[in-house]
């Protein structure tokens, strides 16, 4: 009799191992997928987070004065093309027009009290490529 329940409690033992090991792999799997999940959801998050600055007026109708801070942002942060339209026609920002932009007797001039539509355009990687900006006719 002895010799049976040392058998039943071998065997027992041998299915609480195999049952504790496929319930830590289950757990593991799980686990790894919710991690893999987390970290594309965190460098989505970061991606759009560092978009935001540029992204922000895309499309949309805004004033000169924010157009002006706008431009000086990433001008100064960001290493994007602008192209801006203003009535004395067409200039692509640079050190000399970034510190013309305020002056009313330059070319470069951004009238604050007028509206200028902002457009982002966007590489094969949806990354910003170039900055449009147009004054509103």
């Amino acid at each position: 009799m002895s010799v049976i329940k040392e058998f039943i409690l071998f065997a027992a033992g041998i299915v609480i191992t195999v049952s504790l090991a496929v319930i830590g792999f289950n757990i593991y799997s799980k686990a790894a997928e919710m991690g893999r999940q987390i970290t594309e959801n965190e460098q989505y998050a970061l991606k759009e987070l560092k978009e935001y600055e540029v992204m922000r007026f895309d499309g949309s109708e805004v004033d000169g004065s924010r157009v002006i801070s706008y431009i000086k942002k990433i001008y100064a942060t960001r290493d994007i093309p602008i192209e801006v339209t203003n009535d004395a026609g067409s200039f692509v920002v640079d050190n000399a027009s970034i510190e013309e932009i305020r002056n009313t007797a330059s070319s470069y001039y951004l009238n604050p009290l007028k509206k200028y539509t902002v457009t982002v355009l966007s590489d094969a990687n949806d990354e910003a490529a170039k900055i449009k900006i147009e004054i509103r006719r």
